[in-house]
């Protein structure tokens, strides 16, 4: 598939998509990832950030994949342990 065939088949499917839908998809892929990003930045790998945050290093995995997202309190802990600003 060649690149003007790949944006015609996102905009199929995005043409038909809900707007907010969209959005939240968006929202959290942008949040994990920074999440990925500033922990990889910190020189932290996952299991050492899993530590610091009291969970599994499978948790970290699934934030940073998008599989799973963080309670507002454990967002809020992320922000403050990576220097990440919710607003970012």
């Amino acid at each position: 598939m060649n690149k003007t065939d790949g944006r015609k088949l996102l905009e199929s499917l995005t043409n038909d998509a809900d707007p907010e839908a969209l959005y939240i998809s968006a929202v959290q892929a942008m949040l994990s990832a920074q999440i990925a990003v500033r922990r990889v930045e910190a020189g932290l790998s996952q299991v050492e950030f899993a530590k610091l945050m009291g969970v599994t290093q499978s948790q970290i995995s699934r934030w940073e994949n998008g599989d799973s997202n963080p309670t507002i309190e454990t967002l809020a802990r992320i922000a403050f342990r990576l220097n990440l600003h919710i607003n970012d």
